[in-house]
C-alpha cells in the first residue's frame, strides 16, 4: 500500500573540491549524486577502488567542469569508446552533462548513462 511504502532518497552533494584537494569518495558513498554546483575551478573527484556494484552519478551543474579520476589500478570507460588509462580520468565542462558509473569488477568502471561528451584520458 502507499501508506506502507518507504521513500528512499539518494544523497545529492554539491562539491567544489579542486585538483590540489580532490573529493576522495569512499565505497560507503555508493549511490550518491555529485555535482560541481558552486565550483570556481574544475571540480575533482577520485573514485574509490572499484568493487563490483558500486555506483556514482556526476552532474555538471557549473561550466567550470568536473573531472572524475579512477583509483590506482582502475579504469573508466564512458560508453562505447576506449577506457581511460589506469588511474586515468574522464572530464566534461558542458552544463547539464551527466554520467553514471558502475564498477563491473575490481578494476573497471563503466558508464551506464552518459549525457554530453566526456573526454577520456587515454
Amino acid at each position: 500500500s502507499a501508506a506502507g511504502s518507504i521513500l528512499k532518497r539518494v544523497l545529492v552533494e554539491a562539491n567544489a573540491a579542486v585538483s590540489g584537494a580532490p573529493n576522495v569518495l569512499a565505497g560507503n558513498e555508493s549511490n550518491s549524486v555529485l555535482t560541481n554546483e558552486g565550483a570556481t575551478a574544475e571540480n575533482y573527484h577520485t573514485l574509490p577502488a572499484a568493487a563490483a556494484g558500486l555506483v556514482f552519478t556526476f552532474i555538471v551543474q557549473d561550466t567550470d567542469g568536473l573531472r572524475i579520476v579512477a583509483a590506482a589500478g582502475d579504469t573508466i570507460r564512458p560508453g562505447a569508446v576506449a577506457a581511460s588509462a589506469t588511474a586515468g580520468f574522464v572530464r566534461c565542462a558542458t552544463q547539464g552533462a551527466s554520467i553514471t558509473l558502475i564498477a563491473i569488477n575490481a578494476t573497471e568502471w563503466l558508464a551506464t548513462s552518459v549525457i554530453g561528451t566526456w573526454t577520456v584520458d587515454v
